[in-house]
């Protein structure tokens, strides 16, 4: 029998990640079927996510708590806790934490050929 894979955001994991513009922790383990990566992230009051653009990249944002803004190819948008964002890959963006809550959100990547673009 398969065993499920199972992962918590644990505010004792996280450390700095992209240039320190975040913090961060691993998402679920590797398995061979898991087609995905993934990682918890944290932006406390008034953090910015360094801007990122991955040519390749294709990625899905879940808000889990808190809120941020995301500038994405020079819209704003919000995300706010129970909400999922899916970001096609080639986006040019950046993530900023609002309100007055610690965002916590969960974060998927998978890269996507260019034929699939």
């Amino acid at each position: 029998m398969a065993e499920l894979l199972i992962s918590k955001f644990d505010t004792s994991k996280l450390s700095e990640a992209h240039g320190g513009t975040i913090l961060a922790h691993s998402g679920l383990p590797e398995h061979p079927q898991l087609k995905f990566g993934s990682a918890w992230g944290c932006l406390k009051p008034g953090m910015v996510q360094a801007k990122l653009a991955e040519p390749n990249i294709s990625k899905i944002y879940v808000a889990i708590q808190g809120a941020v803004r995301i500038v994405a190819d020079g819209k704003n948008y919000e995300l706010h806790a129970g909400e999922a964002c899916f970001f096609p890959a080639g986006i040019e963006h950046t993530v900023m934490q609002i309100g007055a809550k610690d965002y916590a959100g969960f974060a998927m990547w998978w890269e996507v050929k260019d034929d699939e673009k």
